[in-house]
């Protein structure tokens, strides 16, 4: 397994982190803070090759919902975002959203075994359900 930061450090993972997560009795419990990142060991050598370079267009993403967010004088005050990206590819930040999430959660890879391969291997789907969008 390798030490990776889960988000990528470039989409904003690089200074003081703590992660939340639920516990088995379903109670929200948030980790001590740290200073690098949110990290994990989470990907053997193999995998990570094969999702990072799906990084770029994750962190492209992060930036574009960043700079709405944060962006006076309405930060914070905001009920939906909006935003243009002329090049996005859903599809490779999909993996990317994906291939993070499997690094948290243990069982993905075995209760969804055909669509994680299918993921790894960047076969195309004919849809994809992230965020409430249907992507093709």
């Amino acid at each position: 397994m390798t030490d990776t930061h889960v988000p990528p450090k470039a989409a904003f993972n690089k200074g003081d982190a703590a992660r939340s997560m639920y516990d088995a009795e379903g109670n929200l419990r948030r980790s001590r803070s740290r200073t690098g990142g949110i990290r994990t060991w989470g990907h053997c050598e193999a995998c990570r090759r094969i999702t990072s370079p799906w990084d770029d267009e994750y962190i492209g993403w992060a930036h574009l919902f960043a700079r709405a967010l944060l962006d006076p004088p309405r930060a914070g005050a905001r009920a939906t975002i909006a935003g243009k990206m002329p090049t996005a590819r859903p599809g490779r930040f999909a993996r990317a959203a994906i291939a993070g999430l499997a690094t948290g959660a243990e069982g993905l890879y075995s209760t969804h075994f055909e669509f994680m391969e299918d993921i790894s291997k960047d076969v195309p789907r004919p849809l994809i359900r992230i965020c409430g969008f249907w992507w093709e």
